[in-house]
């Protein structure tokens, strides 16, 4: 059976439509008929109980003002945006129940006789009964939260749970992204004993920028077969890689032969690191020169005065080689 919506009470003279199947409530019998059929005549009206098979087990006459509609046999749901009932145990937000996985105590489930009040504003109340912080929390419309079950009595507050909990999980999202930021990474870059100019270069780009960014680096050489005979080539290559890193890097373990593969870890070397970024932000932030000849003007005319002296010494010149 689909419910109506809020129950309702007939009222005198109220009209429900004729053989209605409904199921109804005495007020003053308090007793529920599982399944009947309300008949409305000039006669009067009546209730015909109903056996759920559908035989009729017998009737009665029946006053409107005491009946309760309390569903509908075989009714539709309500229609579109029809507001749905509150349901009986509902409660206002300042009577809500525990609504949280934390393990904080709030409203009904503080049932120790006194707390220590901290009201809405932060202001230290004093001790008072539980129900009088739960009255002040529901004229408030905000919720009681015991916020120190230790202490005796236990200490609680007046507040907007579902506000203090989206702040608290705020600040632990934020903590942990700061956590992540500070974490150091452990990069791992391959190489071969026989590497080409090309993939060495491209190795040791990605070490300097992992450096830089504050992670480790681990450096692995594996070696196939009987390549294990060119591990002293390997060594070789691994401590050009470090002078190639230069100070950026700092060798947290030496090269060191593991199984059949060669290992070397670096750390990031901070005092070089900020120090590399520092200049590369002054450089950044350097305003761009200006064209030397804006900058100094005086360079332009020492540049006209040589090209007039050029000038008039060229008639001389042409005049000597006509009288040779």
């Amino acid at each position: 059976m689909a419910a109506l919506g809020a129950r309702r009470i007939l009222a005198p003279g109220a009209s429900l439509k004729p053989s209605s199947s409904v199921v109804i409530r005495e007020d003053s019998a308090c007793s529920t008929v599982s399944c009947c059929r309300f008949l409305s005549s000039n006669a009067g009206d009546v209730i015909e109980k109903r056996h759920p098979g559908g035989l009729v087990v017998g009737t009665s006459s029946c006053s409107r003002g005491r009946l309760v509609v309390v569903s509908r046999a075989g009714g539709s749901r309500p229609p579109a945006g029809a507001r749905r009932p509150r349901p009986q145990n509902s409660r206002r937000s300042g009577d809500r129940e525990e609504v949280k996985g934390d393990g904080t105590l709030l409203n009904g489930d503080i049932t120790v006789p006194n707390v220590r009040l901290v009201d809405e504003e932060q202001n230290m109340v004093g001790v008072v009964p539980t129900a009088e912080a739960l009255q002040r929390a529901r004229n408030a419309d905000l919720d009681l939260v015991a916020i120190s079950l230790d202490a005796d009595p236990p200490v609680c507050r007046i507040m907007d749970y579902s506000k203090f909990r989206y702040e608290a999980q705020k600040k632990k999202r934020e903590a942990q992204k700061k956590a992540l930021a500070s974490r150091q990474d452990l990069k791992e870059l391959k190489i071969r004993y026989n590497i080409d100019v090309h993939d060495y270069d491209v190795r040791l780009r990605s070490a300097k920028k992992f450096l830089k960014d504050g992670d480790k680096v681990k450096v692995v050489c594996q070696f196939k077969g009987r390549e294990m005979d060119f591990k002293d080539l390997a060594f070789k290559l691994f401590q050009r890689f470090i002078d190639d890193v230069g100070e950026l890097g700092l060798i947290e373990s030496k090269p060191a032969i593991e199984g059949r593969q060669m290992i070397m870890m670096l750390g990031p070397n901070k005092a070089a690191v900020a120090k590399l970024q520092a200049t590369t932000q002054s450089i950044t932030n350097k305003p761009k020169n200006k064209k030397q000849d804006n900058e100094n003007p005086s360079s332009e005319t020492a540049l006209s005065e040589e090209l007039e002296t050029a000038l008039n010494e060229e008639p001389e010149t042409a005049s000597v080689a006509v009288e040779t």
